[in-house]
């Protein structure tokens, strides 16, 4: 875990400094300011995106948890007995790494698998107790950020921004 802390503060620090010297370069002239980059959407998506999952990242490590963790995590609570494969195509994890995440949340004592009667090659997966209230923990910090998320954007504005990035999200099906 020390390591993933050392690298998130790295990452954390580098996009915040980007951001910085973006921010600088609107009163003053700043290499990357002056940049093309610094109108391109793709890299202000790539930047925010950087900024949002390192603060995600920081509070859900004092929880003993990761996004990835999180969204399994999530996926088996709402949908207990899910099989395995069935919660890696909800969420594009590839079962190799699946496996992994699914393996330690077992290890950790908060997910329950169980052979598939009918497949016995599959597994059905749910929470345990410390599972549900572990995931109880990692909702709150995923609420407090999501709001200052939609601080950050201003509350009037989410809508609009919620379907633009749809929108982009869009672009996958098109291209």
């Amino acid at each position: 875990m020390a390591s993933a802390t050392k690298d998130r503060k790295q990452r954390t620090e580098r996009f915040g400094g980007i951001a910085h010297e973006l921010r600088a370069g609107q009163r003053g002239k700043t290499r990357l300011a002056t940049s093309e980059l610094a109108g391109s959407l793709g890299f202000l998506l790539r930047l925010a995106s950087g900024v949002a999952l390192a603060e995600l990242g920081a509070r859900f490590e004092a929880l003993g948890m990761r996004t990835s963790l999180y969204s399994v995590l999530l996926i088996i609570g709402e949908n207990p007995g899910l099989k395995q494969q069935d919660v890696g195509a909800a969420l594009s994890i590839q079962q190799p790494n699946l496996v992994t995440l699914v393996n330690q949340l077992a290890t950790e004592g908060l997910v329950n698998r169980e052979v598939v009667p009918d497949d016995r090659r599959s597994y059905a997966l749910s929470l345990t107790p410390e599972g549900e209230r572990r995931l109880a923990l990692a909702n709150d910090a995923h609420r407090e950020f999501e709001a200052r998320l939609a601080e950050a954007v201003g509350p009037a504005n989410l809508p609009a921004v919620r379907d633009s990035l749809m929108r982009v999200l869009d672009m996958a099906r098109t291209s």
